[in-house]
């Protein structure tokens, strides 16, 4: 049975098969409660007083299939990196999110030339941590190319209190970053200072690789430096395969730990093929990365793309009253912040036990919910908008 054909239990948040009637009973906890619908245009009613949701952003949580391994925001070393080279000038005086994830992008680019680190490649030893980058580059000139940019990016995210991946291309090392003024993952390369767009949107890895196979990525933008500057159409055909590493503690695991899987897309665009590169091409043999058993294979959008920072809101009507509860999938959780018709926002340090009511006004009712994380990023914001009868 799919997520789509079951009911999610508020209280656990347990899948299971939509009872008959308006009473829902979780074969997990074996909880009862009465569901009010959260979509947008749905009718139901309270204490007989009819309502509408007349607007709703709710963000879902889906069940991960795969796991990630997230670095702690409060790791010490994120701290030394922040006072030693003083990141919090990077992005000062920028208000929007992406707009500051693009500041620190320009600052990793321009930290040290791109050039082949002094250093034997693979494995990453010694120089993979981006604080003795950063010194060598200052003291000895060294450069390094994209992987170590890329490793540096997502170390230095985490300093700002974002979630950034590891993704491999053909031939390339980029990184993506969550961006939750978008609510996406948003592809970066910091060796050449750009990112893609189409129609002005960010886009990710899956993204530029879905447009691509679809009609030879017309409409993608290459978009280069925190001005966003148009570069002209770009060249995608790198992204026909890719990678995401699937963890971002580098500082304990750096890449190529032989631990952590990595994710690939495999679906009707390469059900059949091969990824292969340099010799692997001439001989016509091996799979790069899949020849190394960590790979793990998705067809998903969804699970390719997972959505984080979510905070999902239920709506169940109890004694005649309207109440929410409320799941997140925050890395880092630090705090659920609710509140109501615009009033003061409530701190709720226990998202599974917060429990909300709502006293609907007449007219129309806002309730607003969104997860902050350890370093104090907010999430993206679920409104639900209710009109109620006098």
């Amino acid at each position: 049975m799919s997520v789509a054909t079951q009911v999610k239990c508020p209280f656990c948040y347990a899948y299971g098969p939509a009872r008959r009637g308006p009473e829902q009973e979780c074969d997990d906890c074996l909880r009862r409660w009465t569901p009010v619908p959260t979509r947008e245009g749905a009718a139901f009613s309270i204490s007989g007083r009819p309502c509408r949701v007349t607007a709703a952003v709710n963000n879902t949580v889906l069940p991960p299939r795969h796991g990630f391994a997230h670095e702690s925001f409060r790791h010490p070393d994120l701290a030394r990196l922040r006072r030693k080279y003083r990141l919090g000038r990077i992005a000062s005086g920028i208000n929007a999110e992406f707009d500051r994830q693009l500041a620190l992008r320009d600052w990793v680019c321009a930290a040290w030339a791109a050039g082949q680190p002094s250093v034997p490649f693979p494995p990453l030893v010694h120089e993979d941590h981006v604080d003795r980058m950063l010194t060598l580059a200052r003291r000895e000139g060294r450069a390094y190319f994209c992987t170590y940019k890329a490793m540096a990016s997502v170390e230095l995210a985490s300093a700002f209190g974002w979630t950034a991946r590891l993704v491999n291309i053909m031939k390339h090392m980029v990184h993506e970053i969550w961006s939750n003024d978008y609510n996406k993952w948003v592809l970066h390369d910091s060796l050449y200072n750009m990112h893609y767009e189409r129609d002005h949107l960010p886009l990710s890895a899956r993204e530029i690789r879905e447009e691509h196979h679809r009609n030879g990525a017309r409409g993608v933008r290459a978009v280069w430096g925190r001005g966003r500057r148009d570069l002209g159409p770009a060249h995608c055909a790198d992204f026909a395969w890719y990678v995401v590493y699937m963890h971002n503690n580098f500082f304990d695991f750096p890449p190529g730990d032989h631990i952590h899987p990595l994710l690939m897309p495999r679906d009707r665009w390469n059900r059949n093929g091969h990824w292969r590169q340099g010799v692997q091409i001439t001989r016509r043999r091996g799979d790069k990365y899949l020849c190394k058993g960590m790979v793990v294979e998705e067809s998903d959008p969804r699970q390719l793309d997972y959505k984080i920072n979510q905070t999902e809101v239920f709506l169940l009507q109890r004694e005649g009253a309207l109440w929410a509860r409320f799941q997140h999938n925050m890395p880092n959780y630090g705090a659920l912040m609710t509140r109501t018709d615009g009033h003061a926002w409530t701190t709720h340090r226990n998202c599974r036990k917060a429990e909300v009511l709502w006293p609907l006004r007449a007219g129309t009712s806002t309730l607003e919910a969104r997860c902050v994380n350890s370093a104090g990023v907010p999430g993206p914001l679920s409104v639900i908008a209710v009109r109620s009868a006098r």
